[in-house]
């Protein structure tokens, strides 16, 4: 939120209170020209003070009608997620669907401990936790296939999977990390029994890149074992990328190889996005190229000029969203701190993250030839090939 002055008010919001207040603005430049709103309706959402957030201008929230929406509780929780798991699991053996309760019940113990005991503090101020975390852990779960998922301690292993990729990756410190995994062999033990050990052996490394670049075999998200089984996977996949593109000296070593594998994941996933962080030539560029060529996706990046500004970067976004949205490209978007010559430019990367869209990107004469290219694949698909639908169905 906007940080507040020595007079105790948010310039921001003042300005926004002058605006909803009086209907009225002045036009900031040449004769601060007189200009009337009318007809607009103003909504507004906000997260309560703390983490960082500071109190809103009770003066600005009293001109609104205030809506409290509450956290779902507990039961809602269990039942929603419950129900998304059990459907699931239903073309799965019985042992396995049996599991799936048990899973929503060891889910929400977790959800609830670590939201307890890993509050966000100044330090640590991402670590805020909410429904997006959890739709995480089951939507890698929902990529659980019938042949490789038999017993209930492999679902278990990629429960574990999930949890520590979504919850223990976020983790900035070896005690939150040693707190996070001793509580998952807690709830183990209670889950699975004696083959708890089994469930919690490191390292977990999961992923669909067995038979990668295989067209013949099908992407099965699955347990890949240890180091030693993935390492010839990506040296055969750095070798064909030194053939193809501009090699790439690598050393595989364990670290590099579990980080590959972690960023895969996120590449793999819908709407994935990843901030990387480590001192500069620790891999973390070079470790994006060869996991977006191994996930078969192309990398899209922004080359920075004299001059470039917003408006360069805006037209690079245009270019981005069409190699997705009109020739349906699967692309990784390699953004780095150097690029962030502007910090306009990460209001344009937060709208990408928050919603998939920058707003008022394209003009409305440049949407015209990018309706026209998708009208024919939305009219396939039995959707109604106006513009609307048009623009909206990628």
């Amino acid at each position: 939120m906007p940080k507040v002055d020595i007079y105790g008010t948010q310039q921001p919001i003042a300005l926004l209170k002058f605006l909803v207040e009086r209907g009225c603005m002045y036009q900031r430049d040449g004769e601060l020209e007189f200009m009337n709103v009318r007809n607009l309706y103003w909504m507004s959402a906000m997260a309560p003070p703390g983490g960082g957030r500071n109190p809103v201008d009770p003066r600005f929230v009293a001109l609104f009608s205030v809506l409290n929406v509450v956290f779902p509780s507990k039961t809602a929780l269990n039942r929603i997620y419950d129900s998304i798991l059990t459907k699931r699991l239903e073309s799965f053996s019985e042992s396995i669907r049996a599991c799936a309760p048990k899973i929503t019940t060891t889910m929400m113990k977790f959800y609830w401990h670590i939201v307890g005991v890993l509050p966000p503090t100044p330090s640590k101020f991402h670590y805020i936790f909410n429904l997006r975390d959890l739709s995480r852990v089951y939507e890698g779960l929902c990529l659980a296939t019938p042949d490789v998922y038999t017993t209930p301690e492999t679902i278990f292993r990629l429960w574990r999977n999930e949890t520590i990729r979504t919850f223990y990756d976020r983790l900035i410190s070896e005690d939150d990390g040693d707190l996070v995994k001793r509580y998952i062999e807690t709830l183990m033990e209670e889950a699975v029994g004696g083959s708890s050990k089994d469930v919690c052996k490191d390292p977990s490394l999961f992923g669909d890149f067995k038979s990668v670049h295989e067209t013949e075999n099908a992407e099965v998200y699955e347990d890949l074992g240890n180091y030693d089984a993935i390492k010839p996977i990506f040296d055969t996949v750095l070798e064909k990328y030194n053939e193809k593109l501009k090699p790439m000296h690598l050393v595989l070593f364990q670290d590099a190889l579990e980080h590959a594998t972690r960023i895969h994941r996120i590449i793999k996933f819908p709407r994935g996005n990843a901030l990387l962080v480590g001192v500069g030539g620790s891999g973390k560029q070079s470790l994006t190229r060869l996991v977006t060529y191994a996930a078969g996706y192309e990398l899209f990046q922004i080359t920075l000029s004299r001059g470039y500004g917003e408006v360069e970067f805006r037209e690079d976004l245009k270019q981005l969203y069409t190699m997705l949205g009109v020739e349906n490209k699967k692309v990784s978007f390699l953004f780095t701190d150097a690029h962030v010559v502007n910090e306009g430019f990460l209001e344009l990367v937060n709208n990408m993250l928050a919603s998939g869209m920058v707003p008022a990107l394209f003009e409305e004469e440049e949407k015209i030839p990018l309706i026209d290219a998708v009208r024919d694949e939305v009219e396939k698909n039995g959707l109604n090939p106006n513009k609307d639908t048009c623009w909206d169905v990628r």
